[in-house]
């Protein structure tokens, strides 16, 4: 069902969630229509119905996101995906159904899917990734999926529901993570970054080298205390992007 739908020539951009409703919970997608601006969800239950109705996908479909007990059906409807969609990201949802290694070395889904969405991560975290791959990134976790409650000791707190239905993110200072304000130029980098561009995009929009980028990106991430691009991603969209966090002044 769709959660909106505007007439041809909307500027809107589309997520399609595909399988069991259950599994795409509504306070995901209430976070995502508040932190991503002119973004409209369709669900889809099935392949079939999804190849049945994409006339009424009016907006453009940035990303189709596929439930992992749909897994074994990927590879025998993947031209048709293609034909439909043939640049959008194909992600994987998963849900713990089955181990997330497992799922990424499934030699059913190799070459066909390259992002896998753990659906328990940090909520931060996950809008973030989400973010990654509408920008046309792809998306692979690091490790096994954080735990949806952290300790004190984390440098990112996970987004919380507002009463209003928004979300925030809560930044708090690490006991051992590195404290340290960004420079502009990294806030430039951090900035290209958070919207899917590799290294050797951002280095040519910002006229740098990629050797400069990758040094800048290694400070970014000890000045954060996170473990990663995405993590660093999440606190520019959280509070950077916010103007709470650590730019010059």
């Amino acid at each position: 069902m769709s959660r909106a739908t505007k007439g041809p020539g909307s500027t809107e951009r589309a997520i399609v969630f595909v399988g069991p409703n259950h599994n795409f919970a509504e306070c995901i997608e209430t976070a995502l229509i508040n932190e991503i601006e002119d973004l409209v969800l369709e669900r889809r239950l099935d392949f079939k119905q999804l190849f049945h109705k994409t006339e009424d996908l009016e907006v453009r479909v940035c990303l189709i996101v596929i439930d992992e007990t749909l897994s074994d059906e990927v590879r025998s409807n993947y031209d048709r995906l293609r034909e439909l969609f043939p640049t959008q990201i194909l992600c994987l949802a998963c849900n713990e159904t089955r181990p997330l290694p497992d799922l990424m070395n499934d030699p059913a889904l190799t070459g066909l899917v390259e992002s896998f969405l753990p659906m328990n991560l940090r909520l931060d975290i996950w809008l973030s990734a989400v973010r990654l791959m509408m920008n046309g990134g792809d998306y692979i976790p690091r490790q096994a999926p954080a735990p949806l409650h952290t300790s004190g000791d984390s440098q990112i707190e996970i987004a919380r529901a507002t009463k209003d239905g928004t979300t925030r993110t809560q930044v708090t200072g690490a006991k051992n993570a590195r404290s340290g304000r960004l420079t502009s130029r990294e806030i430039d980098v951090l900035k290209l970054v958070a919207r899917g561009y590799q290294n050797k995009v951002v280095a040519a929009e910002l006229e740098l080298s990629e050797n400069t980028i990758k040094l800048h990106m290694h400070h970014i991430i000890e000045k954060l205390g996170v473990g990663n691009r995405t993590e660093a991603a999440a606190v520019y969209f959280g509070e950077i992007k916010a103007g709470r966090a650590n730019g010059p002044g």
